[in-house]
C-alpha cells in the first residue's frame, strides 16, 4: 500500500493538555512512516520529528487586537477569526494537499466558517480531542456537587450562531471524518450530527519506549520517597474542576495517614488536601523521562475526572506499568479493565473512590495489575497501531475521489485566492 503524502496535520498549539495530544499523535504518524507536515497558530516551538510551521508565531495578538479585547471580546476574537483564517487559506493554496487532519482548534481563531473556504477536494479528517467540532461546548456534564450542568467554555460567545455554523458546515461537507479516541465521543457526535456524519474510532497511541516500566524503588529513591510508603499518584495539567482532582482530595481523608502517600504533578492550585497526609508535589512537568519515572514510583494511579474523553495520563501510567484507577465518565474507563489492570469508580463519589483505593491496597496485587496494564498498552494502544489506522483512514479517505480528483484539486488550489472571510 502507498503511504499517503501531502496531509497537512493543524492544531491551535502544542503545549498544554491538547496541546501535548495534538504533537504525541503528530509524532506518532513520522514515525510510522506517514508523510506530513504540522501546522498551529502559537509560538510554541515544535523540537519533534517531521516539519513543524506556526501561522501566527507572535507570542502575543497584534496590539490593536489585545486594544479592542478590552472593550469588546467578541469584536476582537472576531478579528483573531478573519486573520487565522486568512493566514490558512493563504498556507493551504499553493500546497495542494490531499488531505487536512484537524486536531484540537478552538485556541485559534479557526472555526467551521474557516473551513468552508477549503476546496471540496480536500479531504478533511478531524480528530476529536474534546467535543468541540460538533458541539459550542467542549465538554458538558451534570455536576453533582454543584447540583447542576457545567459546561467548558471557549471564546465562541454566541453559542446559537456557533451551533449554526456546525450544521452549515457538515451539511456542506457530510464527507468529513470524525475520529474520536474515545467510543463514547463518537457516540456523542452521531448523536448530535445524525446521519450521514462518519465517525471512526482511533484510540490514542503511546510510544512504548518513552513510557515503560522502571524498578520502582530506584524510581523513588531518585524522588526521595519513603520507600515503605503505597504512593497514589495524580496528574492533570489543569486543576479544573471538571479533572475531579477535589474528588481525591476528598477521599483521602480515609485513607490510613501512616501507610499512603499521594504523589501530584501539574496544576494542583487551589484544592484541600486533607491535614496530615504525606504529599509530594512535583508542579508541572513535561520532561518524558521525568514523567515516566514519577509513574515507576507509583503504586497506584488515579485518573478521577468528572468528564473526560480519553485521557493521555492512563495510557503513560499504564505504560509504565502502573495499574490505574479511573471514573467511569465519558470516555474516561476505556483502556482500563477493572480488577485486571486497575478499577473503576463511580464518577465524582469520593466515598465510592475511597473504598476502591482502600480494597486495592488491603486485596489487590498492584505489582500483577501494572504488569496486566503494560500489556494491554502493548497490546491495544502502541503509538505504531495508530500510525497504521491513520494510515488506513487517510488512503480511505483520499481514493474515494474521483479519477480526475488530483487534477481538479490543482486547479481549485490555484485559484484558491486569500478572501475576507465571512464570519
Amino acid at each position: 500500500m502507498k503511504r499517503p503524502s501531502e496531509v497537512i496535520f493543524v492544531t491551535d498549539r502544542l503545549e498544554g493538555g491538547a496541546g501535548r495530544a495534538a504533537s504525541r499523535l503528530f509524532s506518532g504518524l513520522i514515525e510510522g512512516g506517514i508523510e506530513a507536515q504540522l501546522w498551529h497558530f502559537s509560538n510554541d516551538v515544535w523540537s519533534g520529528p517531521g516539519t513543524a510551521r506556526s501561522l501566527d508565531p507572535l507570542p502575543t495578538r497584534p496590539g490593536w487586537e489585545r486594544l479592542l479585547k478590552n472593550f469588546s471580546k467578541e469584536m476582537a476574537n472576531r478579528l483573531r477569526h478573519r486573520r487565522h483564517t486568512l493566514a490558512f487559506l493563504k498556507a493551504v493554496a499553493p500546497c495542494r494537499p490531499r488531505l487536512i487532519h484537524l486536531h484540537n482548534l478552538h485556541a485559534s481563531g479557526i472555526n467551521h466558517a474557516s473551513l468552508m473556504h477549503l476546496p471540496k477536494q480536500i479531504a478533511i479528517a478531524w480528530t476529536l480531542h474534546d467535543c468541540w467540532a460538533f458541539d459550542p461546548f467542549p465538554f458538558r456534564w451534570f455536576d453533582g456537587g454543584l447540583g447542576q450542568f457545567a459546561q467548558i467554555t471557549t471564546d465562541e460567545i454566541r453559542l446559537a450562531e456557533g451551533g449554526r455554523r456546525r450544521e452549515s458546515f457538515f451539511a456542506a461537507r457530510a464527507d468529513v471524518l470524525l475520529v474520536g479516541p474515545s467510543r463514547w465521543i463518537c457516540s456523542a457526535a452521531k448523536s448530535v450530527l445524525g446521519a450521514p456524519i462518519q465517525t471512526r474510532h482511533i484510540p490514542y497511541g503511546i510510544n512504548l519506549n518513552h513510557f515503560s516500566p522502571r524498578e520502582k524503588q530506584l524510581c523513588r529513591r531518585e524522588l526521595r520517597l519513603d520507600g515503605n510508603r503505597f504512593w497514589i499518584g495524580c496528574a492533570a495539567f489543569s486543576a479544573h474542576r471538571r479533572k475531579g482532582i477535589d474528588v481525591l482530595a476528598q477521599a483521602a481523608g480515609s485513607l490510613p495517614f501512616d501507610k499512603v502517600g499521594l504523589l501530584l504533578w501539574g496544576d494542583n492550585s487551589g484544592l484541600a488536601w486533607p491535614p496530615g497526609l504525606p504529599i509530594r508535589d512535583f508542579g508541572q512537568i513535561t520532561d518524558t523521562q521525568r514523567l515516566n519515572t514519577l509513574y515507576s514510583a507509583c503504586d497506584l494511579f488515579v485518573c478521577p475526572s468528572r468528564m473526560d474523553n480519553f485521557p493521555l495520563t492512563m495510557l503513560e501510567s499504564m505504560a509504565a506499568g502502573t495499574a490505574t484507577v479511573a471514573s467511569n465518565r465519558g470516555g474516561t474507563g476505556e483502556a482500563v479493565q477493572s480488577g485486571f489492570t486497575g478499577e473503576m469508580f463511580e464518577g465524582e463519589d469520593a466515598q465510592a473512590l475511597s473504598a476502591v483505593l482502600v480494597g486495592i491496597m488491603q486485596h489487590a496485587d498492584t505489582n500483577l495489575m501494572g504488569r496486566q496494564a503494560r500489556a494491554r498498552v502493548e497490546h491495544r494502544f502502541a503509538s505504531g497501531q495508530e500510525a497504521v489506522a491513520w494510515e488506513r483512514a487517510y488512503d480511505e479517505l483520499t481514493s474515494n475521489a474521483r479519477p480526475d480528483a488530483r487534477r481538479l484539486r490543482e486547479k481549485q488550489s490555484a485559484e484558491l485566492e486569500p478572501q475576507e472571510p465571512a464570519d
